[in-house]
């Protein structure tokens, strides 16, 4: 019995490109013609497409976890809905409670046992970029499907030297339909600090160094990519306080960096800015001694449509001592999902008061991001042009 025997094979794409991904992973084992179709390049883009223009697959889940920079654990990484995390109140996961307090589903981890787990980078499309204290990882978490990189070049055009900062970006080029990580690099060659700039590319699998960076330090937090760039927190070689801070955006097409200097007043005691993308918009965390305000670009590129969401203000350790929250996603209700230390809490903004929490800043750090479900593959080779 043929199971395509009365339906035209266009009709047959049609009616798969817009199932969810787990139902087409077990279709592709009806047949070799369905396998071909589904791991098609085209397939694959189509797919994607039809998915992000859904808003009920657009960014649906939160992928969490922890990282150990110093005595791992077994590491595991966890997701939930995002529609299910609005309906909390307080905590969602803690590297403190072995009794998890909401249910969600456990994903493993791609990094070997010998790994140390260090961050989620970012997600693009359904791939998430993890690092760790040696490697960077592209997965996806919906097909299980990895890809360890190969190592980058950093300091190769100086020979001897010491990286004393490493900080990195991932985002999609949509010109090449291509995937690339940037690692951006602090180098101390003879006493003196170079900035390098070297992008992985996931369609030829290999790295390049970039010359061309403007000028400033790049503060700890990953890169954060939207419109085709991605964007990094700067500061000028200053050491003195109310030292300029910009915004500079990399393009990943054609590799330019373009500064963006138009920003909110940020007033001369501002300690740390940092980029994220909120709502799908450009937002910078303005970091003071007590607390945080959180802008966002409502109109990307448009300076006068910086506007102040919130300020939130820093949670008080059982040392005594602020900590500074980090806001991952704007739920409803004016609630705020933060990364704090070794917590992810949800924060209501409709009652702006500091909180004591008993857990403190250590070693061990709550780390997340979000992601829908694709049929993107870490490996290009995956995706055949059929």
């Amino acid at each position: 019995m043929t199971i395509n025997a009365n339906l035209p094979e266009e009709l047959i794409r049609e009616i798969l490109v817009r199932l969810p991904v787990k139902s087409l992973l077990k279709f592709m084992c009806v047949s070799k013609s369905w396998f071909s179709l589904i791991s098609s390049d085209q397939f694959v883009k189509a797919h994607l497409k039809i998915s992000t223009n859904n808003n009920a697959y657009l960014r649906d889940t939160l992928i969490f976890g922890s990282s150990d920079s110093l005595h791992p654990p077994p590491m595991n990484l966890y997701a939930c809905s995002i529609s299910s995390v609005s309906n909390l109140t307080d905590l969602l996961y803690s590297l403190d409670d072995e009794n998890p307090v909401y249910d969600y589903v456990e994903l493993g981890c791609p990094f070997s046992d010998f790994d140390k787990f260090r961050d989620l980078v970012g997600s693009c499309n359904g791939l998430v970029c993890l690092s760790s204290s040696r490697d960077i990882i592209l997965w996806n978490p919906t097909t299980r499907k990895s890809k360890k990189l190969p190592c980058s070049p950093t300091g190769t055009v100086y020979g001897s030297y010491n990286k004393y900062s490493t900080n990195l970006g991932f985002g999609y080029d949509e010109v090449h339909n291509d995937y690339k990580v940037v690692e951006f690099n602090d180098i101390d060659v003879d006493g003196g600090s170079f900035a390098e700039v070297n992008v992985y590319s996931r369609k030829s699998n290999s790295w390049k160094v970039l010359t061309n960076w403007p000028g400033g330090d790049v503060s700890s937090f990953p890169g954060q990519f939207l419109n085709g760039s991605i964007h990094w927190s700067v500061k000028a070689y200053d050491i003195y306080p109310g030292s300029e801070w910009f915004i500079v955006a990399q393009d990943l097409a054609s590799d330019v960096f373009v500064k963006l200097s138009d920003l909110p007043n940020s007033d001369d005691d501002v300690v740390e800015v940092e980029v994220q993308i909120l709502d799908g918009c450009l937002a910078l965390c303005f970091g003071y001694k007590t607390y945080m305000k959180v802008w966002v670009m409502k109109q990307y590129g448009v300076g006068e449509s910086w506007i102040n969401v919130v300020r939130i203000p820093y949670f008080r350790n059982i040392r005594g001592r602020w900590d500074q929250p980090w806001p991952l996603l704007f739920l409803e209700d004016g609630k705020i999902l933060i990364n704090y230390g070794r917590s992810l809490r949800i924060y209501d903004s409709s009652h702006p008061q500091p909180h004591q929490f008993a857990s403190t800043y250590d070693s061990h750090i709550a780390t997340a991001t979000t992601f829908f479900e694709s049929l993107v593959s870490p490996n290009y080779l995956d995706e055949e042009d059929v």
